[in-house]
């Protein structure tokens, strides 16, 4: 055994390297970090930008064609935005309560629904519109807003304005401005059970015969073009309704035409037929337009073409009119201009007792009513027009006006009647005119002279 020489161990020499390392150590780590720190470059880099409405902390990715690009597509590109596959979330992931869109007006992006910062938008522009016809998709470019499709069903619908015209070489569809979808039904009340809260169009393309009831709700608009075709039954109407047919020859209409408070109505180029009852009844604050619309009633009863509200507004354009009344009912304002009025049974025009009537009669119109021409028991009438057309009141059993008390204004136009007129209250008269009646052959005769 080998014998070494014994050392006592020094611990404070250990101590100063221990202590000495460290501290190399750190004055390295220090340095390293500093030279590191010097070559860090931070840059706010303009990536994505456009034209937003800025709700908050959001920022957007634009895909125009699926390619991701710096800037917003320009308004005058004919590009629109795909909401259905643009959508907004936390740091991009999708959020479907989140809807962005775009106003086409002042061409920018708008978000509703963002309810937190840090949100991207990713959003998705194209050249095209999307029309879906039930089972098949087109792509109508935006440079054009027109599609023909081939007839399928007996009535089509289509919603988002677009408006629809049978030709011999199929079904031309316009007005395309957006993504839309149209639709074949076997029937009318079916279409109309399918409307949207968007401007919608149906088409008849074939007549229907079977006894129905249209009801348009409050909130709905639609056009309905019979397209020279027939349609039995009741039409309901709270909302929106635009009745027509786009076809030379009239559409027909074989029934009632019911509107209430609120509604908007209009019908063109149709005939109106009816046999029992009121052939249309306008409740409170509704709005009834009829032009080059034929209405013919044939009850022997004790009803009118149009029964009119105190509060609601009728006007009547180039049309003609049949029934036991003509307009009647209680009142409101009324305009009938360059049309014929006759009735089978008793008055021409009538406001009912206690009601207020305003009644302007213009242009080329010939009212005939079997007792009095026009009967208004308090209100205004007014007859208008020119030299050359001017309207004619008849009253063959009574007289062409009574008016029990309000306004006359009386500009232009003839009253004949089996007794002289009745008005009771203010007569105003065209300038250097004077109000004159003559018996012709047991008719009086009233003019302007």
């Amino acid at each position: 055994m080998k014998l070494k020489r014994f050392k006592e161990p020094n611990h404070k020499r250990t101590t100063i390297i221990i202590f000495t390392t460290v501290c190399i150590l750190l004055v390295s780590g220090v340095i390293l970090y500093r030279t590191f720190a010097i070559f860090e470059v931070k840059t706010n880099q303009n990536v994505i930008k456009g034209t937003v409405q800025d709700p908050g902390d959001i920022y957007f990715a634009y895909y125009v064609d699926d390619v991701i690009q710096k800037d917003m597509p320009q308004k005058n590109e004919g590009y629109i935005l795909d909401e259905e596959k643009s959508y907004c979330g936390e740091l991009g992931a999708k959020d479907e309560s989140i809807k962005p869109s775009l106003n086409k007006e002042d061409w920018s992006i708008t978000v509703k629904g963002m309810k937190q910062s840090r949100t991207k938008c990713n959003l998705y522009f194209r050249n095209y519109y999307k029309v879906k016809t039930d089972e098949t998709e087109y792509q109508i470019p935006t440079s054009s807003n027109e599609l023909m499709i081939e007839k399928t069903g007996n009535i089509l619908l289509c919603n988002n304005g677009i408006t629809a015209k049978e030709e011999t070489d199929g079904i031309h569809l316009s007005n395309i401005t957006k993504d839309s979808t149209c639709r074949f039904y076997d029937t009318s009340n079916n279409a109309i059970d399918n409307i949207d809260d968007s401007k919608n169009y149906i088409l008849f393309l074939t007549d229907e015969e079977t006894q129905s009831t249209w009801t348009i709700p409050e909130t709905k608009e639609v056009t309905i073009d019979l397209n020279g075709h027939t349609k039995n039954g009741t039409i309901s109407n709270s909302g929106t309704l635009y009745l027509k047919s786009s076809k030379e020859n009239k559409g027909i209409i074989n029934g009632i035409i019911m509107t209430y408070s609120n509604s908007h109505t209009e019908i063109e180029n149709l005939k109106l037929i009816n046999t029992s009852n009121h052939t249309i009844r306008a409740n409170d604050q509704s709005y009834m337009k009829l032009e080059n619309v034929d209405l013919e009633n044939t009850s022997s009863s004790r009803v009118c073409g149009v029964f009119t509200s105190e509060t609601g507004k009728l006007e009547i354009i180039n049309s003609n009119m049949s029934a036991p009344y003509g307009i009647g009912g209680n009142g409101g304002n009324i305009l009938v201009k360059d049309s014929k009025i006759t009735t089978t049974l008793l008055v021409g025009i009538q406001t009912n007792v206690d009601h207020v009537g305003n009644v302007v009669i213009s242009g080329n119109t010939t009212i005939t009513g079997n007792t009095y021409g026009i009967l208004i028991y308090q209100g205004t009438l007014e007859l208008n027009g020119s030299i050359e057309n001017y309207p004619i009141i008849k009253g063959l059993e009574q007289t062409g006006i009574s008016l029990v008390y309000g306004i006359f204004n009386y500009q232009y136009g003839e009253i004949y009647g089996k007794l002289t007129i009745n008005i009771k209250g203010a007569t105003l008269t065209r300038q250097g005119t004077t109000l004159t009646t003559e018996n012709q052959t047991g008719m009086y005769h009233t003019f302007l002279q």
